[in-house]
């Protein structure tokens, strides 16, 4: 595996992930150790004290590796090349990494949480990671370590800095993305799947993977949850419903309020293929003409293009669609 890969920000999903160690202890009591009124977890040092393999700046990533390694687990060559990377979105499977640290013991539940959630999560002993963005439009990515009766404690992903932060500002924020170690056997998967979060970072990998048993299965949840109209589930709904299991009827309402929210080039791609399945030619022309393709899009989608593009007016599509697949089979 390569030790630097490029960062796709095509969905800002995303996510969340975990995995352990060897002699995990999600549940241990926090140290009683006091740095200028902070308490701070067990070994709070070997959240920061770590060089880590994936240097992507991708900080869900480093920070799952730094909890899998807190709790004592290497990150060895046969276990690196056990992650999958999706080379067309240029990401690397988060689901993956969870898994791995479940095998050593280690859970990890994406979910919202407040700031009293931290608060107690750190008086159990565990690391909390968190993304957030505060008043300032700096988008945070921590590693909470340790908290005072006005602080929080935290490690700093994109600086490598340790700080305090005030209560006050977290509890501000309301919710907000975090990821819990816990131990093997504390969570069951019913519990899991009534995450908003967790649901949406498998549905992203089995997007990521092309993979429609598993997109099946988290869309179903999604749907008796009611959280299709969440940000990109609505995309996965309807790229599963144009593309695995084509049933444009039940794709129009998402097809279109994806086309509102934005007209990027993954909508634009779902919504070429609903419009050759219900034979709209005026909008196929039309969404060919606008959209900007790239590796990420699906081979059918670049082989439709390069097919039919010079009949819909537009050859320098069909040889840019041409050029990009030609990159993708090699």
């Amino acid at each position: 595996m390569m030790k630097r890969l490029p960062v796709c920000v095509l969905f800002i999903l995303f996510l969340f992930l975990f995995l352990f160690g060897c002699n995990p202890k999600p549940q241990e009591e926090v140290e009683e150790v006091v740095e200028d009124d902070i308490v701070t977890i067990e070994n709070a040092e070997k959240l920061a004290d770590v060089e880590t393999f994936f240097q992507t700046r991708d900080f869900l990533l480093e920070g799952l590796e730094r909890m899998y390694r807190y709790y004592g687990n290497d990150f060895p060559a046969e276990e690196q090349e056990r992650i999958a990377v999706y080379e067309d979105f240029e990401r690397i499977s988060y689901v993956d990494f969870m898994d791995l640290m479940a095998e050593h013991g280690i859970d990890t539940l994406p979910s919202y949480k407040k700031a009293e959630d931290i608060d107690r999560i750190l008086k159990e002993g565990k690391p909390v990671y968190a993304n957030f963005t505060l008043i300032n439009a700096e988008r945070w990515n921590v590693l909470f370590y340790g908290y005072s009766e006005e602080d929080f404690a935290y490690y700093n992903l994109k600086s490598g800095e340790k700080k305090t932060i005030g209560k006050k500002r977290i509890e501000a924020l309301g919710e907000f993305d975090t990821i819990i170690p816990y131990r093997v056997g504390e969570l069951t998967e019913a519990e899991k799947e009534k995450s908003y979060l967790y649901v949406r970072q498998r549905l992203a990998d089995a997007y990521w993977k092309d993979d429609s048993i598993t997109m099946r299965k988290y869309l179903d949840i999604a749907e008796i949850n009611d959280w299709l109209d969440g940000l990109n589930y609505g995309y996965f709904f309807i790229y599963h419903y144009l593309f695995h299991d084509p049933q444009p009827e039940r794709a129009a309402k998402y097809v279109e309020a994806e086309l509102k929210r934005w007209r990027d080039p993954t909508t634009l791609e779902a919504a070429l293929k609903y419009y050759i399945l219900t034979n709209d030619e005026l909008e196929i022309k039309r969404t060919i003409r606008d959209i900007q393709l790239l590796p990420l899009h699906r081979r059918e989608t670049l082989q439709f293009i390069i097919d039919n593009g010079a009949d819909y007016g537009y050859p320098e599509k069909a040889a840019e669609a041409a050029e990009i697949l030609k990159k993708k089979k090699q």
